[in-house]
């Protein structure tokens, strides 16, 4: 049973897929039109062609071999119907050639009404990526410079580091200062007191 059933589940796909159905269609649409080329050529154009040429009947034309006597057949080259095959073939090729030029013209507006449609995205996309392309120049560019400016503030930054060095330095001296002052004083107060108590 799961045998048949896959088999027939096959054969099933394989009949709906879209190629075999287009395939099935085009010979039946094939079929049809070859009758309707077969009777334009021997119904309307051969008839013209034959009366231009001086009313010969092209399916009548033909090189006789060997003519039929008693039982046998006879034997000749009938290059009339092999005229008319080939003006089947051409008539055949020019509609083809004409269905496959509008289609591949229906496939090309087609094309352009979607390049339209898909034009203004790509724009945009376009847009960004200059947007982004340009961002990153000017971090490129940006990095530079400001390497350039904190190495232009580390010097000041040491300058007044120093300045304030300098000062804190200067305060200290100062206060070094005054406390030698004031020992002093107190020296000569103690000497002056101890003079007096003497």
């Amino acid at each position: 049973m799961d045998k048949k059933k896959g088999f027939i589940g096959e054969f099933k796909e394989f009949i709906s897929r879209g190629n075999v159905v287009d395939m099935a269609v085009g010979v039946v649409v094939g079929g049809a039109f070859t009758a309707i080329v077969n009777s334009l050529v021997n119904d309307v154009i051969m008839p013209i062609v034959g009366a231009i040429v001086g009313g010969i009947n092209f399916a009548n034309l033909k090189i006789v071999i060997r003519p039929a006597e008693g039982d046998l057949a006879e034997a000749a080259i009938c290059y009339g119907n092999f005229i008319q095959a080939i003006v089947n073939f051409l008539i055949v090729a020019f509609v083809l050639f004409c269905v496959v030029k509008g289609m591949n013209k229906l496939k090309k507006n087609q094309r352009k009404h979607l390049q339209k449609r898909l034009q203004p995205r790509r724009l945009m996309k376009q847009k960004n990526l200059r947007q982004l392309q340009k961002r990153q120049q000017q971090k490129v560019l940006a990095k530079p410079q400001q390497k350039q400016q904190k190495s232009q503030k580390l010097p000041k930054l040491l300058q007044s580091l120093q300045l304030k060095r300098q000062q804190q330095r200067k305060q200290i001296n100062l206060r070094q200062r005054k406390e030698q002052q004031n020992q002093k004083k107190q020296i000569k107060k103690e000497e002056k007191h101890n003079e007096n108590h003497k």
